[in-house]
């Protein structure tokens, strides 16, 4: 009977020890879009990889390309259960070179109550709602070819 009790604790011990190792998924990973009162359709494609996060943003309509479709890549980083920092990495203009000056800063924040991110330059009531129906694809023509 002694010896059931010392397996049976080791065993508990051991799997106490070996789920704190474990990392919980960031909320942020998924696909969520926002349209924009302009009719722009914004997507965040945030995948966990490992090194650690991998972030993209595509759109159908960038202001700042003349209306045409865009892309841009991130790197980022989570500050805590409902805040992420990321970095541009590269973004391009459909039909243009990418940008030389990708290196811009940014913070998106979770609401866990509403299950939905913002990003904070956006201005208030500018919410990102999770939606696996919008693929990169519909907002920039040969996306996966793009960000490669």
């Amino acid at each position: 009977m002694l010896r059931r009790i010392a397996i049976l604790t080791v065993l508990a011990i051991a799997s106490v020890i070996a789920g704190c190792g474990e990392d919980q998924e960031s909320p942020f990973v998924g696909s969520w879009t926002q349209t924009q009162p302009s009719g722009a359709t914004f997507l965040w494609v945030i995948e966990d990889t490992d090194d650690g996060y991998d972030a993209r943003v595509y759109t159908d309509q960038a202001e700042w390309c003349g209306d045409q479709p865009y892309w841009s890549e991130h790197q980022p980083e989570m500050v805590d259960e409902v805040t992420m920092d990321f970095t541009g990495v590269t973004n391009q203009c459909l039909g243009e070179e990418p940008f030389d000056n990708s290196s811009y800063t940014g913070t998106l924040v979770y609401d866990p109550d509403t299950d939905t991110m913002r990003d904070e330059a956006d201005p208030d009531g500018w919410v990102y709602q999770r939606d696996t129906s919008v693929q990169p694809d519909d907002l920039y023509p040969d996306a996966a070819a793009a960000s490669r």
